[in-house]
This record gives C-alpha cells, sequence and structure tokens, in this order.
C-alpha cells in the first residue's frame, strides 16, 4: 500500500466539513503533525499519524458549524477558521503530551499559526458541576486535574476507547470517578465495570471454548460487553479495564477499538457496540502496546509534575476534627513538606519503589482517625504536634535505610526545636509519654521463659529490643485501622515474626475478635490461590451493594501474605497475584468463577516481602505499592542479637537436660551468645550468594542453633560445647562447598571458641570425631522422638548395618559400601529429619 497523503485528506475533509480556507489550513495541521513527530520527545503514546488526525479535523468541523449557527450562518475568515481548528489540536493534543513537550507544542502553533489567539474549549455548566462534585467528595480542586477531566470528556464522545496513562498517584481513577459523579448530578445514567485484566488468567477475561463440546464461557470482559449493549441508548456504560496492557488481551479488542465498533469472538459471535459505550484503560505505561493499538485511542496522559501534594493533603485535612484544620495545615508547612521535599531532592533510595502520593499516604496513615465501622471505644486523644513529628519520622522514615532514617529523624527535630531523647541514637524515639508531653528514649525488659522457647515451632519468641519496639511503631497504626500495608526486610530479618506477634498483642489488647489467614506464596502461587485461602476463612453474604465476603469467625480477617514477590511475572513483566491485590485493595472486591464482583468486607491485607535485589524476588509494581503502606525493618546489630540470644540460651539452659551445665557454669549464656553471633558475623562477611546461591545466611540460623541444641542430653560443660560445636558444623559447615571453604570454617569455629569459651574448654574439640544420633531416643509408642544422644563411630556404623540388613530382607537389595564419608552424611540427615522444627532437608551435589 502506499503511504496516504496527509494533506490531501485533510484538505478534503475539511472541505466537505464546509471550510473555505481548508488548503491553507490542512497545509499547517499537517505541517504541525510533521514538527511536532521531529521535535517533541519520543513516547510511546505519541501518534502523530491519520487516524489521530481525523477527530481532531471532525471536532473542527462540529465547533464550526455551531460557529455557524451561532452567527446565523455567516461565514468566517481564515482567521477565524483557523482559531477553530487550533482549537480541536488543542484540545486533542495536550491531554496526552508530557510536561515538557506541552510548552513546546504550544509554541509550534503560535509559529504556525502566528497571530491567531485561542481559548480552550469551554464546558461551562459541566466544570461548574464537577467543582460542586468534589466539594462533595471531600477532593480540593486542582486546575490542571479539571482540565484533564475536560479532555477526558471530549476524547470520550470523540472515540470509542481512551487511554489514562500516568505514574499511581497523579489522579487517573480519580479523573473517571468525578466525571461519572458529575454526569449522575447532571441527571444521565453511566454504568461503570470495572475489572483488572491481568489480575485473572486470560481465558477468564475474554472466554473460552470447550475443545471437546464446543460450548462457549463467557470471561469477565465478555460479560460485561454483554450486559452493556442491553442498556437503553440513553445509558452510558464505561468498560473500565484498571491494569496493565499486554498484546495478548488487548489485541482481542482492535476491532472494537476502531470505528467498526465490533467484536468478534472466538466461537463466531458478534456483539456490536452503539456510541453510548466506552472502554477506558487505565495504566501507569504502555510499553508492551503495540502502535497498533496506541492509534487507536484517545490518550490523556498525567504526570506527577502536574498534582502537586498539598491538595491531597489539603483533603485529608478537611477529614480531620474543624478544630485541627488550621494547626495541622501549620505543620505540615512547617516539617512535612520540608522533610518530603529532603526525601526527594536529596535522591534518598527508597527500599520498596512508590511515588511521591504513595510515600504522603505512608504519613497521614500514622494520624488517621478511626475508620468507619470501629468498634466502640475506640476513641484516641486528640492528635499533637510531638504525634505529628514522630508520625513525619516514622512514615516518610519507614522506607529509607536506617542511615537516612537517623539522617530524616535529626532534620524534622531541628526544624521542630524538640530535642532528641538520645542523640546519639536518634532512632531511639518510639515512645512518647503523652500524660508527661515529652519523649523518651525506649526501655524494653524481657525475660524469655522455657515455654516461650518450646513454642518455637509455632512461633519463635520475641524479644523486643529497641530496634524490635521501633519496627513495631512502623506499622501499628496501620493494623489498627485495618489499612493494606507491607513489610520488607531481608530474609530471616523477622518480618514473620515481628508481624505475627503484633497482630497478638493486639488481639489480646483489643476487644475485637478476629482471626489470621496465612498464605506462603512461592514461584506458582497465582490468585486462585488467594481465592482458595479465602473461602477457608470467608463467608459469602449478600448486602445491599451485592455479594459480599465476610470474616466467618470474628469481626475481621487479617490476611497475611509471606514473600507476595515470590511469584514469578510473566513475560510482559506483570505479577497475577500483585494484580489481584491491587484490585483488592484499589475496588475493595474481585470476580469470582460466576464472573459477578464480590466486594471484601473488614478483610485487611498484610503482606511482607524480601527486597527486590534478592535473589528470585522480583519487582513488585509501584502501582500497588503507592495504594498500600509499606516500612522496612533491617537485621539486628550484633549487640541485639548478642541481648537476643542471651535471654533464649538462658531459656534453654534451665531444660532438664541441661540442669547439670547450668548450676556448674554460671554466666554462660552471654558468652555462647556472643561466640554465636561472632561466627555468624564472620560467616556473613566470608561467604555470600555471589559466591554460591545457598550461602545465605541469616539471624534464623541461630535461632535454629539454640532450638536444636534443646535436643541433646548433656551432663558436663565439656559435653555442652561439644554439642554447641556439632551444631554449628551442621548448621554453618555442611552448607560450605569445598574443603578449603570447610577449612576456614573450622578456623572461625575455633577462634570463637578460644575467645569467648575458653575458660569452659579444657582441650581442643574434634567435631569431626563426635557422632549423635536420634535412634536411640524413642516414645511409649517405640516411635523415635527425635532427641539426640551421643554414640562411637562404631556403634553407629554398627547400628546403620543393621537397618540396613532389615531394610534388605523386607524390601530389596541397597548395594552401599559404608565408608566414612557415608556415615557422615547419613549422620547429618539423620540429625535433620526427626527435629521437631526447622526439619525440612536439600540435598545438594553432583
Amino acid at each position: 500500500m502506499s503511504v496516504p497523503d496527509n494533506e490531501l485528506i485533510a484538505e478534503v475533509m475539511m472541505f466537505a466539513q464546509g471550510f473555505t480556507s481548508a488548503k491553507t489550513l490542512a497545509q499547517k495541521v499537517v505541517a504541525l503533525f510533521v514538527l511536532s513527530r521531529q521535535l517533541l520527545s519520543l513516547q510511546q503514546h505519541y501518534n502523530w499519524g491519520l487516524r489521530e488526525l481525523k477527530p481532531i479535523l471532525n471536532l473542527a468541523g462540529r465547533l464550526l458549524t455551531d460557529s455557524k449557527a451561532e452567527r446565523q450562518g455567516e461565514a468566517l475568515g481564515e482567521v477565524e477558521e483557523g482559531m477553530l481548528l487550533l482549537k480541536a489540536v488543542r484540545m486533542n493534543i495536550l491531554s496526552k503530551l508530557t510536561f515538557a513537550d506541552n510548552r513546546r507544542f504550544q509554541d509550534l502553533c503560535q509559529d504556525l499559526f502566528p497571530g491567531v489567539n485561542v481559548k480552550d474549549i469551554e464546558y461551562k455548566e459541566l466544570e461548574d458541576v464537577i467543582h460542586e462534585t468534589m466539594r462533595v467528595m471531600g477532593l480540593s480542586p486542582i486546575t490542571a486535574q479539571i482540565s484533564k477531566m475536560l479532555q477526558f470528556h471530549e476524547a470520550c464522545q470523540q472515540r470509542m476507547g481512551v487511554g489514562i496513562v500516568g505514574p499511581s498517584g497523579c489522579g487517573k481513577s480519580t479523573m473517571w470517578k468525578v466525571l461519572e459523579a458529575a454526569y449522575k448530578k447532571q441527571g444521565k445514567t453511566y454504568r461503570v465495570h470495572v475489572m483488572n485484566p491481568k489480575s485473572i488468567p486470560r481465558v477468564k477475561l475474554l472466554g473460552h471454548m470447550d475443545h471437546d463440546t464446543r460450548e462457549w464461557f463467557d470471561g469477565v470482559l465478555t460479560a460485561s460487553a454483554r450486559k452493556v449493549i442491553k442498556e437503553a441508548p440513553t445509558t452510558h456504560n464505561w468498560i473500565v479495564c484498571d491494569g496493565d496492557i499486554d498484546p495478548e488481551w488487548v489485541e482481542s479488542l482492535n476491532s472494537v477499538l476502531d470505528d467498526n465498533r465490533l467484536l468478534t469472538m472466538p466461537n463466531g459471535e458478534r456483539i456490536q457496540f452503539g456510541s453510548n459505550v466506552n472502554f477506558i484503560f487505565e495504566t501507569d505505561h504502555l510499553r508492551f502496546a503495540s502502535p497498533a493499538t496506541i492509534s487507536r485511542l484517545n490518550m490523556i496522559f498525567l504526570s506527577e509534575e502536574d498534582i502537586d501534594v498539598k491538595p491531597l493533603v489539603s483533603s485529608w485535612i478537611l477529614r480531620q476534627p474543624e478544630n485541627l484544620h488550621s494547626q495541622l495545615e501549620s505543620w505540615c508547612d512547617e516539617l512535612f513538606y520540608k522533610a518530603l521535599e529532603w526525601v526527594y531532592k536529596g535522591k534518598r533510595p527508597l527500599t520498596v519503589e512508590t511515588t511521591r502520593m504513595g510515600m504522603v499516604s505512608n504519613v497521614l496513615g500514622h494520624m488517621n482517625q478511626p475508620a468507619e465501622g470501629s468498634p466502640a471505644g475506640d476513641e484516641r486523644p486528640e492528635l499533637t504536634k510531638k504525634e505529628f513529628i514522630l508520625a513525619v519520622c516514622r512514615g516518610l522514615g519507614g522506607n529509607l535505610s536506617d542511615e537516612h532514617r537517623a539522617d530524616l529523624t535529626r532534620e524534622v527535630f531541628k526544624w521542630s526545636g524538640e530535642p532528641l531523647p538520645d542523640t546519639t541514637k536518634p532512632l531511639n524515639v518510639c515512645f512518647y509519654d503523652g500524660l508527661l508531653q515529652r519523649y523518651e528514649p525506649s526501655n524494653y525488659e524481657s525475660d524469655v521463659s522455657l515455654e516461650a522457647v518450646k513454642k518455637a515451632s509455632v512461633l519463635p519468641p520475641l524479644v523486643p529490643t529497641v530496634s524490635v519496639l521501633r519496627d513495631t511503631d512502623l506499622f501499628r497504626r496501620w493494623l489498627h485501622d485495618e489499612q493494606p500495608f507491607i513489610v520488607c526486610g531481608p530474609e530471616g530479618s523477622g518480618k514473620n515474626l515481628l508481624i505475627r506477634h503484633a497482630i497478638s498483642r493486639m488481639q489480646s489488647e483489643s476487644d475485637v475478635t478476629g482471626n489470621v489467614a496465612i498464605l506462603n506464596c512461592n514461584a506458582q502461587t497465582s490468585s486462585k490461590d488467594v481465592l482458595q485461602k479465602l473461602r477457608q476463612f470467608c463467608s459469602v453474604t449478600t448486602g445491599t451493594t451485592g455479594r459480599l465476603y465476610r470474616p466467618k469467625e470474628g469481626r475481621r480477617l487479617i490476611f497475611y501474605m509471606k514473600d507476595i514477590n515470590l511469584p514469578k511475572p510473566d513475560k510482559y513483566d506483570t505479577s497475577e497475584i500483585i494484580m489481584f491485590l491491587q484490585q483488592a485493595v484499589m475496588h475493595n472486591g474481585f470476580y469470582d468463577d460466576d464472573l459477578e464482583f464480590v466486594q471484601l468486607e473488614h478483610i485487611q491485607i498484610v503482606a511482607s516481602v524480601a527486597p527486590s535485589s534478592t535473589l528470585g524476588r522480583h519487582h513488585i509494581a509501584t502501582r500497588f505499592t503507592a495504594i498500600v503502606r509499606v516500612c522496612s525493618m533491617t537485621y539486628p546489630t550484633a549487640e541485639e542479637l548478642c541481648e537476643i540470644y542471651t535471654q533464649m540460651m538462658a531459656a534453654a539452659l534451665t531444660t532438664p537436660n541441661y540442669q547439670n551445665v547450668a548450676e556448674r557454669a554460671h554466666g554462660l549464656a552471654p558468652k555462647v551468645a556472643e561466640a554465636m553471633v561472632d561466627i555468624y558475623t564472620n560467616m556473613r562477611a566470608r561467604f555470600t550468594v555471589d559466591d554460591h546461591e545457598h550461602y545465605l545466611f541469616s539471624p534464623r540460623d541461630l535461632t535454629q542453633w539454640v532450638l536444636q541444641m534443646m535436643r541433646y542430653e548433656v551432663e558436663s560443660v565439656e559435653a555442652f560445647l561439644e554439642v554447641w560445636c556439632y551444631e554449628a558444623s551442621r548448621i554453618f559447615r555442611d552448607r560450605l562447598v569445598g574443603d578449603e571453604s570447610q577449612a576456614h570454617f573450622d578456623s572461625i569455629l575455633k577462634n570463637a571458641l578460644i575467645a569467648y569459651l575458653g575458660a569452659y574448654s579444657q582441650h581442643d574439640i574434634e567435631v569431626e570425631q563426635l557422632c549423635y544420633t536420634s535412634l536411640l531416643t524413642f516414645n511409649d509408642e517405640g516411635v523415635p522422638k527425635g532427641d539426640m544422644k551421643k554414640v562411637t563411630r562404631a556403634d553407629y556404623k554398627k547400628m546403620v548395618e543393621d537397618g540396613l540388613k532389615s531394610y534388605e530382607r523386607e524390601v530389596k537389595d541397597l548395594p552401599i559400601e559404608l565408608v566414612h564419608e557415608v556415615l557422615d552424611q547419613l549422620a547429618c540427615i539423620d540429625r535433620a529429619l526427626p527435629a521437631p522444627i526447622m526439619n525440612d532437608l536439600l540435598i545438594v551435589g553432583g
């Protein structure tokens, strides 16, 4: 096919619509498109072709007709016609330009249409209704945002498909929701069908045909299509696809988005849409959208530069008690905006990538009043400036590294004129004494009991160190207010422990009854697994707004999802489970198997993630992180680790197995803990995942070390140290590759033993000569109970030989030579499998 002559086509169309200066104006508008393609930045959503030119000419023709009607058929001159054409150009093009390109494009318009002063198309009545609607919805009107709404209004009249593109928090959803409410105020009837196309499998979105019966089953989108074509022509319908765009599903709508307005399904059925239907695509990028799709859409582009955070904060202030309005405005000007600027101008890296609006919501979430429907008695004292300062430090600093969080805290306290209780440790300010009206450093008292250690298979004991209290303060308010949030931290840093203890404490201190559903994610977890878990803990009821998922037991359900960035994204870099959660948080529901939208009631989503830079983890879409609260935590310091494991080891030494050791070795626990932390620190420094993927050491290894030692029966301090060294070798040495690495560990272990426990050891401990087995301890039913006893190597070999003979007699021959290396490996497996906790075993080798 030959390239179309855009200038000739434009000239003919304009002549047909009544323009007398069509030839001159056609040259100018085509030249404007050519220059824009050459001089403006390259953007995926820009289209300077004929398909973009056509709606501009149609709008210009409509404006010309209206103008002639006002002037009772009087002809217009070239300047006046140029003004109408330029008005149509601005209405269609400015909506899709980036913040930087907007100024350049207007300069081009002035060069090509010199002396033409034009005002944008006015919708005075609609604009007034929008202002009133925003006031009722508690939103602060922004001129740029209202301008985008009017452009969106015009875009829906011109084309079937409209794309709203921009980062999360820039007002995409607000735009169409406000406009929908404004239309209804004008007496118009609107139906909106919202879905996230990537939150469900493609067959559930577009439908599928049974290959055996040739029966067609609708998907969410096709079912919505059937509903809208049954509506009266006076009822306007929007099908909003709020999610990532990829060619696998959106290309199926190409025939819908062009002038045909026709959806052809695989079973041969055709659905013809009328002019009362629009497809709205809401997304933050168009990386995978094809030019064919982009050219069929009218684009509305929003950027963070168009939106100021102050109106968002102002809207929040209006929802607070009226007597606090002036104070909150003053505190925000004095502290909040300066702190936000400090974070972004200094380019401090965020632990979890999110948007500026997401960071603002983090702070405001610390100061919210009780949510609607909160139980009686949930009353809080009036917000004070001191609490406001802490909210700013926690909300903004919660997503920064500890170093930058400390710097931010110093700055905020300096701006406020408040003294820090501990200038050397600025983060140690997680307790505020409301009665005395002063800040105090964190104080904690803890004594880990033996019972708590014994229950570690369910939930390890929590030692409330300063960092634990500080990290809990980051999300305690969110948990109480049923706000969705994410806790980010490295593997084994205690995210699960902290969240579950916080939930347990909240339930014990509150009259609110509820349940906790836990979903452990893996690479294959999908939205189907989320639904299965929800069905276990929720009942389906029918309310005034439709079907509802409500907790079966108690008033609320905390849905805790571990490692939500483990599921593998598809080839378009979209995670189905993240999109499902985004829809659940943003629209408070999802589509069930009956293609019906089900809402959630009193179901709070809580998630934990490891940094996306960690092996096997994936990036989380900012559209999700911006609508939830985010906080981060790190590993405890060496000092805190010593505190934690001193208490755990002291509790372990009170078991009957260690009664003689505790009596003879007073003060052993602190020394043992220091030695453990020293070994752990050296192992982390020397062996990293860069060497081998399984070289991942965390405080979880120290917890396992303590808990595993409780399985041994020892009668002396020397025997205790042998067990201690044996467990260290099993936990750390068995993970290492090569003799050189294992020899390096032996050196680390020996040095720690001499430095911290030399006073208790009379001779060198040869770990290679030690042997322990669980095959000598049985319960009343004759089943091995997992306790470990020391045996000689000869006795252990005899036990294995007897077991091997029994197996060969009852099952089949098993030709194994019981050499020294085989016995060592069997002893390691013998230790791991019967363990009451942490008994998973992964054998790696050629």
